[in-house]
């Protein structure tokens, strides 16, 4: 698959799991960490908003080496 279809795919993912929990592993920190552990606040562009305990940060699509949703049961 080419990577720009890829990229919008997981997009797409992410975009439909707002208000989810994700667990996600980064390629580089962001605000001094790999790990981020939060709710899926939106998406723009090519940047998901991680809603963490104390902050919100803004993460590049192609920063994530890995993610989980969390579903709800």
């Amino acid at each position: 698959m080419h990577l720009q279809a890829q990229l919008a795919l997981y997009l797409a993912q992410y975009q439909h799991s707002v208000g989810e929990d994700v667990k996600m592993l980064l390629n580089m920190p962001v605000e001094g960490s790999r790990k981020l552990n939060g709710v899926i606040d939106s998406v723009e562009g090519e940047f998901i908003s991680i809603k963490l305990q104390d902050k919100t940060v803004s993460v590049a699509i192609d920063n994530v080496r890995k993610a989980n949703i969390i579903g709800k049961i």
